[in-house]
């Protein structure tokens, strides 16, 4: 059964490549170029929709569509009860679509408190077009506009180590952009010299489900796009479908920690008393990092 992780990647191999994310008003910012669009000016070019395995209302949608300001890009939230207020807005205005559910006109009951099924798709769909929960702050949408939009780099790898997310702080960072980043190896950012202690701890993370750096900040060098070496600091998380099931990828928050580690390199200089003598600048191979996982 293909996963959203699955449908992502396969939507950005075809060209895809842009995020869009809901904004009030019925309308989508595009993250390529910044502009802000009706979505009812968008094209619906394919819808993805995934329902939850537990619950049929815990459920996604997934759309790639062709924006008016010429880029193509995915567009994601949940749908249902949890649906937020500006991605409600925006299916209601996008143009119709096979996958998508028909206009109601009526679908909650004054006298229900549960939406009515009228025909055509299931009534969890009602909620995207006749009601709105201000309660509902946080919900899946929010969290995802949340990690894309981060001043932290959002690094996320399939089993094999091959980049399946990369958001907007992760190309501030390491100076590749998404479209360049996503579907390829994670030795994009990962010093040649210390790729098979890396390799070594990510396979055995992936065949364990566990890792010793799930609670840990962890400080290791990394590779800049033009070639500098970088130091990051940044922790790793396992994302599986439930507690009980198999690892199905792996999450790193990221921040470049460089400037603040020459700081401390310096400062470490003036506390031994050599700060007259010719600063030690730093250089891959003077540490000893663990692998990261």
């Amino acid at each position: 059964m293909e996963t959203v992780l699955d449908a992502s990647a396969r939507l950005r191999a075809a060209g895809y490549t842009t995020d869009l994310s809901a904004v009030p008003h019925g309308q989508l910012r595009c993250a390529a170029c910044g502009a802000t669009v009706d979505a009812a000016s968008c094209t619906v070019v394919d819808v993805v929709r995934f329902e939850g395995e537990s619950n049929p209302d815990d459920e996604a949608i997934l759309m790639s569509l062709i924006a008016p300001c010429g880029h193509r890009g995915l567009f994601s939230c949940a749908y249902g009860q949890t649906t937020s207020a500006d991605s409600t807005e925006v299916l209601r205005a996008l143009p119709a679509h096979p996958a998508l559910p028909p206009r109601r006109t009526t679908a909650v009951s004054t006298t229900e408190t549960e939406p009515t099924d009228e025909g055509g798709d299931p009534p969890c769909w009602a909620h995207l077009y006749d009601t709105e929960d201000p309660d509902a702050l946080v919900d899946d949408a929010a969290l995802a506009r949340l990690v894309r939009d981060l001043a932290d780099a959002v690094v996320i790898c399939d089993p094999d180590g091959t980049i399946r997310f990369w958001n907007t702080a992760a190309t501030h960072i390491f100076g590749w952009t998404t479209d360049e980043a996503t579907g390829a190896s994670l030795d994009l950012i990962i010093p040649e010299r210390l790729r098979e202690r890396h390799w070594a701890g990510y396979q055995r993370a992936m065949a364990t489900g566990h890792t010793d750096y799930g609670g840990r900040l962890l400080e290791v060098p990394a590779l800049h796009r033009d070639g500098r070496t970088l130091s990051i600091a940044f922790t790793v998380s396992l994302l599986r479908r439930s507690p009980e099931d198999a690892v199905r990828a792996i999450a790193a928050v990221i921040r470049d920690d460089t400037e603040r580690w020459h700081e401390r390199q310096r400062l470490r200089q003036e506390l031994n008393g050599r700060a007259a003598g010719p600063m030690v600048r730093w250089s891959p191979g003077t540490t000893s990092p663990g692998s990261g996982w």
